[in-house]
């Protein structure tokens, strides 16, 4: 998956699983390379529910992957909390996909 897809939410139900199985792909590659997580987790695609419930399952899971690997890269998670993101709300889902790939560009700079 392409970065730049990350600052794209998809549209309708099929770019959604699309975009949630790359991203997925995405945590699991972080995850090889720092072993094992905290705790094992899958980004299964976001159900509305998800979607809509700050710091539901989904978040939480998400959110995790990012500060196991921010913990192990950096010595300290990056203090941008996603899992308080209600994805129906456009300004929330706005700043909770600059985050996201700003995260991911981030990890992914590093050799």
């Amino acid at each position: 998956m392409a970065l730049c897809s990350l600052l794209v939410m998809p549209t309708d139900a099929r770019a959604a699983i699309g975009f949630a199985f790359d991203h997925d792909q995405l945590h699991r590659d972080m995850t090889t390379a720092i072993g094992p997580p905290s705790q094992p987790r899958l980004l299964d695609p976001a159900t509305v529910q998800d979607a809509s419930a700050r710091a539901g399952y989904w978040h939480f899971n998400h959110q995790n992957g990012h500060d196991d690997f921010n913990l192990a890269l950096f010595g300290t998670p990056l203090n941008q909390n996603m899992a308080d993101s209600n994805l129906m709300e456009p300004a929330s889902l706005a700043w909770w996909t600059f985050v996201n790939h700003q995260e991911h560009f981030l990890i992914n700079q590093i050799p």
